[in-house]
């Protein structure tokens, strides 16, 4: 049996049901993240988008949390969820190989002229642990092509 959620937004004593509307690209879906990664529950510095793997793939969005975990992120139109599970934990097993230098360098080519260290203060209020990457988070999103 199918539920179905309602989403409404209340302007003073007046309540407005929200239309669902489907976001037409991943790139768009990617931009919205971007631009607020707490949509996704947790505060998150996005240290890179479309960043290439040494296995030829680009993962859509790396981000650090406050413990600085990398938080991989990736989203896909049209797959099952399992293709899209399957593709971040290959993804995920590359990231875990990074050491700080690449991790670095990665924030580099995404915001060049800012110092990582610098980025994670502004996000955290605190200093980049020495110790980045002892943790990877998964975070990928799929939908079932139409039939």
């Amino acid at each position: 049996m199918g539920m179905e959620m309602g989403l409404w937004r209340a302007d003073g004593d007046h309540l407005t049901r929200i239309t669902p509307t489907a976001i037409g690209l991943e790139a768009q879906l990617e931009s919205y993240i971007e631009s607020d990664p707490t949509m996704l529950g947790e505060t998150l510095l996005i240290i890179g988008r479309q960043v290439p793997t040494a296995h030829g793939g680009f993962i859509d969005l790396l981000a650090l949390d406050e413990t600085a975990a990398v938080h991989v992120i990736e989203l896909k139109r049209d797959r099952t969820p399992r293709d899209v599970t399957a593709q971040t934990l290959d993804y995920g097993s590359w990231v875990a190989t990074l050491g700080r230098a690449e991790i670095t360098k990665i924030f580099a080519n995404y915001r060049p002229g800012i110092a990582l260290e610098e980025a994670f203060n502004e996000q955290f209020g605190g200093t980049l642990p020495d110790e980045v990457n002892t943790a990877q988070v998964f975070t990928s999103s799929g939908s079932v092509p139409p039939r």
